[in-house]
């Protein structure tokens, strides 16, 4: 299995189990392909949340950081 260090999917979970279902189109994740096309999962959970529209946004914006990989490699080949 490839590691990577970004995700471009983002699972949210917050207090009891909360998910964004309800607030999010029936989908329990957020996409974010902005370097990848790849579906990269994570699952974040905080059981701060007990309410799916904050859990939602603030996911959003997690991803956003998330979504940027950390290191970049590139290679002269002759």
């Amino acid at each position: 299995m490839p590691f990577y260090d970004f995700y471009t999917r983002i699972i949210p979970v917050g207090k009891d189990n909360l998910k964004i279902t309800s607030v999010n189109d029936g989908k329990e994740y957020i996409d974010n392909f902005q370097f990848s096309k790849k579906i990269i999962p994570y699952i974040w959970q905080d059981t701060s949340y007990d309410d799916a529209t904050a859990l939602m946004e603030d996911a959003a914006e997690k991803l956003k950081d998330l979504s940027i990989p950390k290191k970049s490699y590139t290679a002269d080949i002759t």
